[in-house]
């Protein structure tokens, strides 16, 4: 029994001295930062795509709150269409240019903080490179769409961009607020990160991954993926954080490479677009923009996504 207690041991002392503590630093550093709108200075970035797109005041200012908060980029759309300042397709196509300043958004709070530890820094690095080059493929999709259909006023947007740091006052009310609405994150990602680390953990130490990867081996297959990748992308389609957590625990197994292990997390990611369709892109943008405009911006999204994401694991794929 020493021969699966042993290394099921070493493998929880690692999450717990090495994974968690870089999690819980980087999510709550990164909630202050965003508290003290240190971020917002990441907004300059997004000038020049709102020009070369020809979007909008609206639709600029939309992308350059895509940098903060998903959410509200998207409320803030949706009322400009609903007070008629922009039209469905301008709607459309800053939703699809927006793509990647959303990604961007996501770099100090998820890619790095939990990605990088996760997956160490050759496969997090590959990862984080593919999924924000994917983003950028799509970004560029939008502003190439608004530079033929859209003629708005993109070389005269403000974006009113100010050091907000300096202005506060009480800077530990706002980095102590900043800790404590990091913890809702931290428990939702923590709790996925520490059950599924455990259960790979176990099923790798008694030697039950075998039994697991025999019945999904199709899938990898198809994509002449090792058989030890196909739980990578089934965990994937249920959830990215645990998919992570998983092909983390693979790699320092030894289970797999770091090509193998992110070609997983693509293939997956190119699964459960269909599931994140139906459970939250179609359903949220319906919610924004009505049942009429709300399906037309998901379903465009989606058929980009879709097509962009298998050009990036068919590149992927070719360094194999």
């Amino acid at each position: 029994m020493d021969w699966v207690l042993g290394p099921f041991i070493e493998r929880m002392v690692v999450l717990f001295t090495r994974l968690v503590p870089f999690i819980v630093l980087g999510i709550v550093g990164a909630n202050i930062l965003v508290k003290f709108g240190l971020l917002d200075k990441l907004a300059f970035l997004s000038k020049p795509f709102i020009r070369w797109g020809n979007l909008s005041k609206a639709g600029g200012a939309t992308i350059t709150t895509l940098l903060g908060s998903g959410p509200a980029g998207y409320a803030m759309l949706a009322g400009f269409y609903e007070d008629g300042v922009v039209k469905e397709q301008e709607v459309i196509i800053t939703v699809i240019a927006g793509t990647f300043f959303g990604y961007l958004s996501h770099m100090p709070t998820f890619y790095l903080p939990v990605v990088l530890p996760l997956l160490g820094l050759y496969a997090g690095g590959l990862y984080i490179f593919f999924q924000i080059g994917i983003a950028f493929l799509i970004t560029l999709i939008g502003i190439i769409l608004g530079a033929i259909y859209l003629d708005g006023g993109g070389d005269k947007i403000d974006l009113g961009i100010e050091t907000s740091f300096n202005e506060i006052n009480d800077k530990w009310s706002v980095a102590w607020s900043g800790v404590t609405e990091s913890l809702p994150t931290l428990k939702k990602i923590l709790s996925r990160v520490i059950i599924v680390y455990t259960i790979a953990n176990l099923l790798i130490s008694l030697n039950l991954f075998d039994q697991i990867t025999h019945y999904i081996e199709p899938i990898t297959k198809v994509f002449g993926l090792p058989p030890e990748v196909s739980t990578i992308i089934v965990v994937r389609i249920a959830d990215v954080t645990s998919s992570i957590t998983l092909a983390g625990e693979l790699l320092a197994d030894g289970s797999v490479t770091p090509i193998y292990a992110v070609g997983g997390l693509l293939v997956g990611s190119l699964f459960s677009m269909t599931v994140f369709l139906a459970k939250s892109s179609l359903p949220n943008k319906i919610a924004y923009f009505g049942p009429k405009l709300g399906t037309k911006v998901a379903i465009y999204k989606f058929i980009i996504n879709i097509l962009v994401t298998a050009i990036a694991i068919y590149v992927l794929f070719s360094f194999i």
